[in-house]
């Protein structure tokens, strides 16, 4: 990207409209600032798209044509205040107050989140396993060793007493021989919980309809990949909310219309971060193209203002000059002219 781009994506709708009603020199001499401030926020700019910021989804903006420049604070302002979705509610904040406690609230609780995973994952383990509630209860007195949980377990899981091993227990020195059984592992992996806690994260929102549907139509290294990275339902999530998972699943679906090479033998995955960064570097194009026809309709406009200004000065007269007094030829008279001379004011 040239320098000059650099500049353009510094600068911001507000300051182009502002630039037009001011001096030409403030505005040049703005220009200047604006793009060295460019330079400094982004020597090495190019159009960003999601493999520059080594990010695995296309991380499509939730207001396309967002560009950096001066904070509007009563924008970010409303933009924190505005209604969200948490636990299947549509929340509405109505003071920084709150927004402060639920910000601590937040950070509070991701410090807890983190000292508690080990228990609850095995929390989840056992809830997977219908062991909570009075099964956990009847397994800790079969842990206890209590005879009345043993006889009930016999019956109800009909074991068969005569399949068990009871040879002795006791070596020839009189030793108890320890038993070979080993717990099987009913732990859940980080991942495993990871990607369970996301998708119960997301069942009562309004996107879990959708992301169901994506997850039933998952190729095998698709579905490989999303449970690898769990989180790539929540960047889905928010696609889905600002419109650019539709945008990309539609163009998707044309291509393989028309029988578009581009995303042939492609599995879900692979053809949605294809498709998605087309798209994403499209819009970051468009958003250039159109700041640099809004720089040059506000060059358009200064020059012209300048140059109106210049043939107003040029026409108007010097205060304070008096007017240039004609030098008295007789020779370049004509006789008419001549005959109408006064003497008596030509001496005067």
């Amino acid at each position: 990207m040239s320098d000059l781009t650099a500049f353009q994506n510094n600068l911001t709708d507000d300051q182009i409209s502002a630039a037009a009603s001011r001096p030409t020199e403030e505005v040049l001499n703005a220009i200047q600032e604006g793009y060295l401030s460019g330079l400094q926020a982004n020597p090495n700019s190019g159009v960003a798209t999601p493999s520059d910021n080594n990010q695995s989804v296309p991380p499509a903006p939730s207001e396309v044509g967002e560009q950096p420049g001066a904070i509007d604070y009563e924008a970010e302002y409303n933009k924190i205040m505005q209604p969200f979705q948490a636990s299947g509610h549509e929340v509405h904040l109505r003071n920084t107050d709150e927004v402060i406690s639920l910000m601590q609230k937040g950070v509070d609780y991701t410090k807890k989140q983190q000292a508690l995973k080990p228990r609850l994952k095995e929390m989840r383990a056992l809830e997977n396993a219908g062991m909570l509630g009075d099964n956990l209860n009847f397994a800790i007195d079969l842990y206890n060793g209590d005879p009345k949980a043993l006889k009930h377990l016999i019956e109800t899981k009909k074991i068969d007493l005569s399949t068990l091993d009871t040879g002795s227990n006791i070596d020839e020195n009189g030793n108890p021989i320890p038993s070979d059984y080993k717990p099987n592992n009913h732990s859940m992996t980080d991942q495993e919980y990871d990607l369970e806690t996301t998708l119960k994260e997301i069942q009562d929102s309004p996107e879990s309809e959708e992301i169901t549907k994506l997850i039933q139509s998952l190729d095998q290294s698709s579905a490989k990949m999303f449970m690898e990275h769990p989180e790539y339902f929540k960047a889905i999530q928010d696609q889905i909310k600002n419109g650019f998972y539709k945008a990309v699943t539609d163009e998707i679906e044309h291509r393989k219309l028309v029988g578009d090479k581009s995303i042939e033998n492609m599995g879900w995955y692979d053809a949605y971060m294809a498709v998605g960064n087309d798209i994403y570097s499209n819009m970051q194009k468009s958003i250039i193209q159109n700041q640099q026809q809004q720089l040059q309709n506000l060059q358009q406009q200064q020059a012209q203002a300048y140059y109106q200004q210049q043939r107003k000065s040029a026409a108007r007269p010097t205060r304070g000059s008096s007017p240039v007094q004609q030098q008295f030829d007789p020779l370049s008279m004509s006789d008419e002219e001549f005959s109408k001379l006064d003497i008596n004011q030509l001496f005067r």
